[in-house]
């Protein structure tokens, strides 16, 4: 998916073994993970980029940039256990039964 601003490129996807968007390779421990990453509209220069998800299922993202240009909002579903930095949700810990999926 892509979402653009003024000044801003953000870009979601999906992704197995590894992927460089212009900051270096980011990280896969198995399985599919999701990305976002951030872009100059001037040139397309790279800006940032981070990988999320785990080994049991793939996150399903899309990304909208805010009105100011200096955020981007993700949204999405996954099944299993998805980071964010230091945080961490599963399914099981939101009780989701018949393998359905969570929203984040």
């Amino acid at each position: 998916h892509l979402a653009l601003a003024s000044d801003a490129v953000a870009l979601t996807g999906t992704f197995s073994e590894t992927i460089d968007l212009g900051g270096g390779a980011l990280p896969n421990p198995g399985g599919m993970r999701a990305f976002v990453a951030g872009f100059a509209a001037s040139d397309g220069g790279h800006r940032w980029s981070k990988s999320f998800g785990d080994a049991s299922a793939t996150p399903a993202a899309t990304a909208r940039i805010a009105a100011d240009g200096a955020d981007v909002l993700v949204s999405g579903t996954f099944q299993g256990s998805l980071g964010f930095g230091t945080e961490v949700i599963t399914t099981t810990t939101l009780e989701m039964r018949n393998g359905e999926s969570a929203a984040y």
